[in-house]
């Protein structure tokens, strides 16, 4: 009882910042502010934000960053896109099941790839409006997000961060 309380507090508190985001990104709230961003201190706040969650299910979480550990992007913006990203794949993920990030660096972009081990069965419905905004966010930077899945296996949601946003 305690844990689908828990659940769902968490996924309404996660709409409401993400309507609340979206309206302020549509009437100009919302500035773009890029400046030296270190991904690991990034990583490490927005996966402690799902720690609740992931041990409740047994999810690891895992990181990996190719490069250095700087990019130049929004803060506030990365964070967000993180945050629906690996709130996607926990939901996606079985229990005991893994999601991995790993960051690779190039010198034209910065890759990010939230990958998550789940068939999609303990899948909950939801509005969309996270990878909306991640869209949108990913956009501002001047990047690209796409998706590569295969049924049963788990998916890879990808994005770039231009080497300077």
């Amino acid at each position: 009882q305690a844990l689908a309380i828990n659940k769902s507090s968490l996924y309404a508190y996660r709409l409401l910042e993400n309507l609340l985001e979206w309206s302020m990104s549509q009437t100009g709230g919302i500035v773009f502010n890029p400046k030296p961003v270190n991904i690991e201190n990034l990583l490490k706040e927005v996966v402690r934000l799902t720690e609740s969650h992931t041990e409740t299910n047994g999810i690891t979480v895992s990181w990996h960053i190719n490069g250095s550990s700087l990019v130049h992007a929004d803060a506030n913006m990365l964070s967000t896109i993180l945050r629906n990203l690996i709130g996607n794949a926990i939901k996606f993920t079985d229990d005991l099941g893994k999601i991995k990030i790993t960051v690779v660096q190039n010198i034209n972009n910065t890759l990010f790839t939230v990958s998550d081990t789940g068939a999609g069965k303990n899948a909950q419905k939801g509005t969309g409006l996270g990878l909306l905004l991640c869209k949108e966010f990913v956009g501002k930077h001047g990047g690209k997000i796409w998706v590569e899945s295969e049924p049963g296996k788990g998916s890879d949601f990808k994005f770039t961060i231009p080497a300077k946003a």
